[in-house]
C-alpha cells in the first residue's frame, strides 16, 4: 500500500474542507476496500493495456 507524502496528506485535507463528498467518498472506498471489494491501485494501473487508452 502506498502511504501519502505530509504535503498530500495537507492537499487531501484542504480539499476535504472544500467539498465534505470526497470526506464521505474516501470513507466508502476505505469501506469496501476492507470488505474485499476493488484493488490496489497499483492493481488497477498494471491492468491497464495500450488498447485501452485508443480513440
Amino acid at each position: 500500500m502506498r502511504y501519502f507524502s505530509e504535503k498530500e496528506k495537507t492537499t487531501i485535507s484542504k480539499e476535504v474542507e472544500i467539498n465534505p463528498e470526497i470526506k464521505k467518498m474516501i470513507q466508502e472506498i476505505r469501506e469496501e476496500y476492507r470488505q474485499g471489494f476493488g484493488m490496489p491501485t497499483s492493481d488497477l494501473l498494471e491492468s491497464f493495456s495500450s488498447k485501452d487508452f485508443e480513440f
